[in-house]
């Protein structure tokens, strides 16, 4: 076996030998490893965070009078209203509401000495799991916009125009666009 002595050279003037390079390349790419790592840490199950509050997500806020859709810093805010009054408040990273429904119904439900028989919400909360968290929770969704509900085979009319199919329901539109084949 070769006794190899690696003599490590810094400074001006110093030729590195190619080992030398490639070591310091692998300790540059460990130090980027244990970033990257430490980011996907504290991001979570969101897909960002801000560097100054790693708590908040960023967002798409509202357009400005400029017409600037911008994303920031933010926090979704949920909040339970009865008879004109808040009872429940939470406050989320998730950007979107979908996910916010169900985490928000267990906590309120942990703390409140009752539970909500009808929930109402908008369209924003829709998805599958929430709507068989409702069922399964012997809770009722009362909002009329769902698309879940819709169709129903006696609802369902189609609409022909300029090569074009809509399928409504109750003179909603549903989700699928279809070209006419001529």
């Amino acid at each position: 076996m070769l006794d190899e002595q690696i003599v490590f050279v810094h400074g001006i003037g110093k030729r590195k030998t190619s080992l030398q390079k490639s070591i310091e390349t692998l300790e540059k790419y460990i130090e980027k490893l244990k970033e990257y790592t430490h980011k996907i840490h504290l991001c979570g199950k969101r897909n960002s965070y801000s560097k100054t509050d790693i708590d908040a997500t960023f967002m798409r806020m509202k357009e400005d009078a400029m017409l600037n859709g911008q994303l920031k810093p933010a926090y979704n805010l949920q909040h339970c209203v009865d008879a004109e009054y808040i009872t429940w408040l939470d406050i989320s990273a998730h950007p979107t509401d979908v996910l916010t429904l169900i985490p928000f119904l267990k906590e309120m439900e942990k703390y409140l000495p009752f539970k909500y028989s009808e929930i109402v919400a908008d369209a924003g909360y829709e998805s599958e799991e929430n709507y068989v968290f409702i069922e399964q929770n012997q809770q009722t969704d009362t909002s009329s916009h769902r698309i879940m509900k819709y169709p129903k085979p006696e609802n369902i009319k189609t609409i022909s125009a300029v090569g074009k199919t809509w399928i409504t329901a109750r003179k909603r539109i549903v989700t699928s666009v279809e070209m006419a084949g001529n």
